[in-house]
């Protein structure tokens, strides 16, 4: 499934899209007609979703994904991926831009190239690496 906010121009200013199997919340939606929430946040309860963050993205912020284990912060214009079992077990992988993890542990920046394994949920532990290549999920896009 692939989901475009769109501005009043109707140019798209953020694309989602899900894996067959994905579970997502749509927690607060920037601007929509029925909310005054002024930032989007998502919640992964599990699969993969691959999100692109455009420069003139709805809201006062960029949007924020919270997964079981980290809450993803997105810092700039960005492409991504997020896998999460739902259980304690993400992965980030951060294609153009950069993005923030929070956990009970701290904070971490992951740039452009690289990707970011959490394991656990309480005090989970993140590991960053260099991002794999893109797989046909992203590719298709």
């Amino acid at each position: 499934m692939t989901l475009f906010l769109r501005a009043p121009s109707d140019h798209p200013r953020n694309r989602l899209r899900l894996d067959g199997a994905s579970a997502l919340v749509l927690t607060a939606i920037a601007f929509s007609d029925d909310a005054t929430d002024r930032a989007t946040r998502l919640q992964l309860l599990g699969g993969r979703l691959q999100l692109s963050v455009g420069d003139a993205a709805l809201g006062d912020e960029f949007p924020r994904i919270d997964l079981s284990n980290a809450t993803v912060y997105v810092q700039d214009v960005a492409s991504l991926a997020i896998e999460s079992d739902g259980e304690g077990w993400s992965e980030v992988v951060v294609r153009t831009g950069r993005v923030e993890l929070l956990t009970d542990r701290g904070s971490t920046l992951v740039r452009a190239g690289e990707s970011a394994r959490i394991t656990g949920t309480r005090s989970a532990a993140v590991r960053l690496g260099v991002a794999p290549p893109a797989d046909a999920f992203e590719r298709w896009a």
